[in-house]
């Protein structure tokens, strides 16, 4: 007996269409993996594509602020830095309740604006920033260096010992951190560098 069964065509998948969102978090990931690896160009470019989706996710957007700084900032490349830390600076702002976005975004826009020469300015970042999250020993240890770049050695030197009061384990960090070479000599900095 034939079969009367008429073989049935499968509807065509349509293909998934990918979101502004999708996309923006596969570049981040993609950033994120060749940061990790030390390939802070193509990573920089992935960050920049994720950005370039036009992506405004609350949860998102900072995180691809915040990579794509931190890469420039390994770079050296203090104008561009700056403009995204301003951007980051400016989404901080319309979310003041979220301590942690403030202290990230006024911590990183301090360095970038202490490396193009503006030490006033990066005084108030990283003093918004400490005012969000007053215990974050990043933000701390950024307003000493501000503070020893601007001369106020006895400034600088407290706020270091409120660092290594917070976390000991600094210390090492600290003694060689080129912001503070001009504090190398000084018996208070030795002390502080030396105390258990």
């Amino acid at each position: 007996m034939k079969s009367t069964k008429t073989a049935r065509k499968k509807p065509a998948r349509k293909p998934a269409v990918e979101t502004v969102e999708s996309r923006a978090e596969r570049e981040l990931s993609r950033g994120v993996e060749r940061f990790e690896e030390g390939e802070t160009k193509e990573a920089i470019l992935a960050f920049e594509a994720a950005l370039a989706t036009g992506v405004r996710d609350a949860g998102l957007l900072p995180l691809i602020l915040k990579n794509l700084a931190s890469a420039l900032q390994r770079l050296r490349s203090w104008e561009r830095m700056l403009e995204i830390t301003t951007s980051y600076v400016t989404l901080a702002d319309a979310t003041p309740q979220h301590h942690e976005l403030v202290a990230d975004a006024y911590g990183l826009h301090a360095i970038a604006l202490q490396h193009v020469g503006r030490l006033e300015d990066a005084l108030v970042a990283v003093n918004t920033g400490v005012a969000a999250k007053p215990i974050d020993t990043f933000l701390l240890w950024e307003k000493a260096c501000v503070l020893v770049l601007r001369g106020d050695r006895p400034g600088a030197l407290a706020v270091l010992e409120e660092v290594v009061t917070i976390d000991p384990d600094l210390k090492q960090g600290i003694s060689e951190d080129e912001d503070f070479a001009t504090l190398r000599s000084d018996p208070t900095f030795k002390a502080l560098m030396s105390a258990d």
